[in-house]
């Protein structure tokens, strides 16, 4: 219809009439979003936005798990499709200076590359917990933590796991579920250089294996590798007649236990991409069989994958058939990646000491299988006296004012109580020095009273004038008339006053910590709040709003 109405020819595969309706069409469209007072992004900037996070995902896990295509709109636009990335399929599109691969008659101008892993024998040089390989790596100093102190705060660590079944609603999973707190406390004065953070930072922890659960897996491996060896991965890669020998950055010269205890993820579902690399290794024909429907199905992996919880253990005994070389399951599995914690402390009331606040949760699955968080559960068998490795990550956009003397409102929800225990702390000890504070307002939300978490010290910071105490609101309470923090701001009225005036008026600053629905509901109440309060129509107080978050 478009191509009659601009009197363009669509009948032959010559003519390029198809192209240019839907280049105009696209920028037709592009322009409506500027007509209508909307940002959009170019499909240069998102093409290359995508190439640069395909390269980040194959540095950091090697071959992502997923494929795309981003449609060349103009010549200057880079296409990626991983699928046939070792090979050039003709026709194609080449925007580099690569005539040298044309070659006619033929099906396949450059014939896909050969990889080979394989397991060199080395020494190991790193010691025994890798910091300077961390380090590297992840591109900050990671510092050994002393365990000082370790303590359940709020919840019951010892009522056993919980059974959560598949179909569910929210409510009635917060209701199924167990939960848990437990404080730590860690000690910086083994660290080379004095730790340094602000309030409102994280700590990036480095979580282990289980040595029972690293060593069933490995015992799953054929042949089973030397435990006490220490190895390099090495990828040989043949085109043509040319061999390539590279060793594996990601994983430094360690032993088989050492890799599956501080490196590789074996507690994630695996990933459809993985079963369907790892088909090839079943013997069992219906083993084999019932691994490529989950690799190909969605449907069926998803509900597999959920029903489950499988970790790499558990699937290794779900398919006993499978025959997986070391070398390539070491290969295929991701990286542990750091749990971050907000830090519930403050240099200024301790200088050699970092707090963090840490939830568990213990379930059980449909098939009857135990199951609980990996970073939460390592560190609640963390012994008093022994070492985690982690690293401190600034969040600037969390820090408190410059200025002391602005206003804040602090929303924390369950867990988000956390970080704003450093700003209690940190003004707490501002005013032991006479420093002049602005008003600083918490909203708390928790299921239950129980699960309240520092009760105690919230109001021992009240006596002191440091914090102001909303009423906690308990949405699982049920003796209790229940509201949201963000219903709390919006029903009463001199909640509403005090929030616009505090925001608007007074420089103040708004920190929300919690899900993300939680948050949204306040971001609404404060974009409601800024109409009403002053007199402006909601586009404007979205605007207002906006930079406040």
């Amino acid at each position: 219809v478009m191509a009659g109405i601009m009197d363009l020819s669509t009948e032959t595969n010559e003519t390029n009439g198809q192209d240019l309706v839907i280049s105009n069409l696209a920028a037709a469209i592009a322009q409506s979003f500027p007509d209508a007072k909307m940002i959009i992004i170019n499909h240069q900037t998102a093409s290359g936005t995508s190439i640069e996070h395909f390269k980040s995902e194959h540095e950091e896990r090697g071959s992502p798990d997923w494929v795309w295509v981003n449609h060349p709109v103009s010549s200057t636009t880079e296409v990626s499709h991983p699928e046939v990335m070792f090979c050039w399929i003709k026709p194609f599109y080449n925007y580099e200076n690569s005539s040298k691969f044309l070659t006619s008659g033929t099906d396949f101008v450059h014939e896909p590359i050969q990889t080979n892993l394989v397991l060199v024998t080395a020494d190991s040089s790193e010691g025994p917990d890798f910091i300077d390989y961390f380090s590297k790596h992840i591109g900050k100093e990671v510092v050994p933590l002393k365990v000082t102190h370790n303590e359940v705060i709020a919840g019951r660590r010892d009522d056993g796991p919980c059974t959560i079944q598949i179909g569910l609603t929210w409510e009635e999973w917060l209701d199924s579920k167990l939960d848990w707190f437990g404080k730590l406390v860690f000690e910086t004065t083994g660290c080379n250089n004095p730790v340094s953070y602000e309030p409102g930072d994280d700590l990036g922890v480095l979580p282990e294996n289980t040595e029972e659960m690293v060593l069933k897996v490995i015992q799953k491996l054929r042949p089973v590798p030397s435990l006490e060896q220490a190895y390099r991965l090495m990828i040989v890669t043949i085109d043509g007649s040319r061999k390539e020998c590279l060793l594996y950055e990601k994983l430094p010269a360690a032993t088989i236990v050492e890799w599956f205890k501080k490196f590789l993820d074996i507690t994630t579902p695996p990933t459809q991409s993985l079963l369907g690399d790892l088909v090839v290794y079943a013997i069992d024909s219906q083993q084999k069989e019932d691994l490529k429907i989950l690799s190909q199905d969605i449907e069926r992996y998803e509900q597999w994958k959920h029903s489950k919880r499988p970790t790499v253990l558990n699937f290794l005994e779900e398919f006993s058939s499978l025959s997986i070389p070391a070398e390539t399951l070491i290969y295929k599995l991701p990286l542990m990646k750091p749990c971050f914690y907000p830090i519930a402390s403050s240099l200024l009331s301790s200088s050699t000491c970092v707090d963090l606040t840490v939830e568990a949760v213990n379930f059980i699955t449909e098939d009857d299988s135990s199951r609980s968080g990996l970073c939460s559960m390592y560190l609640n068998q963390a012994n008093i006296g022994s070492t985690v490795k982690a690293f401190f990550r600034s969040k600037p956009r969390f820090h408190l004012p410059e200025n002391p003397n602005f206003p804040i409102i602090m929303v924390g929800m369950g867990k988000g109580t956390a970080p704003f225990r450093s700003f209690w702390m940190h003004r707490a000890e501002l005013k032991k020095v006479q420093q002049q504070l602005g008003r600083a307002i918490f909203y708390g939300e928790y299921t239950t009273q129980e699960l309240d978490l520092y009760r105690e010290e919230k109001w021992k910071y009240h006596k002191l004038g440091v914090i102001e105490l909303a009423p906690t609101t308990y949405s699982r309470e049920a003796v209790i008339e229940t509201k949201s923090v963000a219903q709390m701001m919006m029903m009463d009225a001199n909640n509403r006053r005090c929030t616009y005036d505090l925001l608007a008026s007074h420089c103040g600053h708004i920190y929300v910590c919690g899900d993300a629905n939680m948050a949204n509901e306040v971001k609404s109440a404060v974009v409601s709040i800024f109409k009403e309060e002053g007199n402006i129509d909601l586009g404007e107080a979205a605007s207002a709003v906006e930079n406040l978050f």
